[in-house]
């Protein structure tokens, strides 16, 4: 039987002073009360990070299967 993957290549080709300088968020948050329009109250995501910059500023993606990559 095959499965399928979805696969999102991203490379970084960002500032020489962020070299060696970047890590992986994986956050799992919850909350007490329902938040937002679909009154969500846990959420998790990853993203690539730059030291001292927070996360989103390059790539992420959610459990809801919501994925960006950004190119600075």
């Amino acid at each position: 039987m095959c499965q399928l993957q979805e696969i999102l290549g991203h490379t970084e080709d960002a500032l020489n002073a962020v070299l060696n300088h970047i890590y992986f968020v994986n956050a799992h948050i919850i909350s007490d009360s329902p938040q937002g329009r679909w009154k969500v109250q846990e959420e998790h995501f990853t993203s690539l990070c730059y030291a001292g910059h927070l996360p989103g500023f390059t790539m992420s993606y959610n459990h809801h299967g919501l994925v960006y990559s950004i190119n600075i």
